[in-house]
This record gives C-alpha cells, structure tokens and sequence, in this order.
C-alpha cells in the first residue's frame, strides 16, 4: 500500500490515535474528531465534527467524499457518558446517536454515488457485542452488538459497489505502556494472562498490523467478518469470570 487516502473515525485518543499517526506514514490520514488533535504531522489532517449532530454529520460527509472518496475507512468512535448520573436509557439513546448512526449515514452515502476504486472498512468494536459481561452495562453490550449487525448488513448491500467491510472485536488490551498503569489494573491484567495465547495481552501495535491487513488489497477475500482480537479470552467468557470474586 501507498498514497492511499484513509479516514478514521474517533483518533483523539487510545487506539484511534495511534492508528491515525501510524497510517499517516505512508498515508494520507484525514481524521474525524471532537476535538483537535495533539498530534501534528505530515499526511494527517483532522475534521473537527460533532457525531450528535447528524444532520451536520451527514453535511460534512458528502463534502468531504466529494473532495476525494476514501481508499479505506476506519470507525473507533466511541460513546463515553459525560456523567456518572446518566441511566441507561439516556446511554442507549447518546450512544446511538454517537457510536451507531454515523456509521449508517457513511454508509448510505456510499450506495448513492459511484465508487471507482475499492473502499475498505473496518470497524472496532467489543467482545462484548456477543459476549455477556456482567460488569458492563447493557448499552455497553447493545452499542457494541449494533455494530455487527451493521457490518453484515452493508457487507452484502455494498458488496456490487466493492466495498468491504470486517470487523476487529478487541477483549482486554493495554492501551498505553504497561508501567503506566496501577498496581491493581497490573494485578487484573497479570491474572488474564494466564488464559491468553502465549500468556500474552493484546498491544495496540497488534491491532494496527491487523488494521494494515485489512486494509491491503491482501485481504480482498475477507469482507463481512467478524475477528475476535483478544488472545482466545472470548472462548473462556473473557474476563468476567476472572473477575468474580
């Protein structure tokens, strides 16, 4: 892959970031995002857009496509309660707004203009989209569950358009230097290792070279799939058991 042109949806922050910097090396990287980035390099640009707002979600959208049509599209947005106080209802409803219809809106738009050149989307998601965790709550699981009935609804609406669309379903992963965390979350994460492949925890650099892939002409036979990154903790209930007292 060269000069292809990638946006990521959500790369403020944690794994969007990273994928975003680490895309914009050999890519031009055109980042959707709440708030500006930190970051500033070559081959990167940020969209400032608010994910609530869809009808100037939508605006932007088709401004940006009719600027240049992606190569490959990435979707790490996430939803994240502003308080404490919200009940779930108020989270499912936030949620959607942010996390799942964005995502819908992209899509529809690309069933009404023409597509030359294969797209490839990839959306980041949870374990707990089919997985029960009992220490999550239920927006949780229905925001992440949204996500894999999407891709395999577009999957096969887009397929006559060459678009594809996967699916990376994250478990537990270190999102940042493993120093940094506390001694608890080190306890937790020394704890799951004994379950994982290799006793090993899932980095952000894995991720990214799964990302990579999927967006490489390589992987062309995959589309409509849904891969479970998570060293095998999806098979053994991932963590919830392990954190049961």
């Amino acid at each position: 892959m060269c000069n292809k042109t990638i946006w990521i949806f959500g790369a403020s922050k944690s794994i969007g970031n990273y994928i975003a910097l680490g895309l914009s090396k050999e890519h031009n990287v055109v980042c959707f995002t709440r708030s500006p980035l930190s970051n500033s390099v070559d081959n990167l640009r940020s969209v400032i857009i608010d994910f609530t707002n869809l009808d100037k979600f939508k605006e932007k959208i088709f401004e940006e496509l009719f600027i240049k049509i992606p190569d490959g599209v990435v979707f790490s947005q996430r939803y994240r309660p502003q308080s404490n106080d919200c009940n779930e209802v108020d989270n499912i409803i936030n949620g959607i707004n942010t996390e799942t219809l964005p995502i819908v809106i992209f899509f529809e738009a690309l069933k009404n203009i023409t597509l030359k050149n294969p797209i490839s989307c990839i959306l980041l998601t949870s374990v707990a989209g089919t997985k029960t965790h009992i220490d999550l709550p239920i927006y949780y699981h229905l925001l992440k569950s949204n996500l894999i009935i999407i891709s395999n609804y577009y999957s096969i609406i887009l397929r006559s358009k060459n678009v594809k669309i996967n699916i990376i379903s994250l478990g537990e992963f270190y999102k940042y230097n493993v120093n940094e965390y506390s001694k608890i979350e080190k306890l937790k994460y020394n704890k799951l290792k004994k379950y994982t492949f290799s006793e090993k925890i899932i980095e952000m650099k894995e991720i990214f070279d799964l990302i990579y892939f999927l967006l490489a002409k390589e992987s062309n036979a995959l589309t409509g799939q849904n891969i479970f990154l998570d060293g095998n903790l999806s098979n053994i209930a991932q963590e919830s058991i392990i954190r049961t007292k």
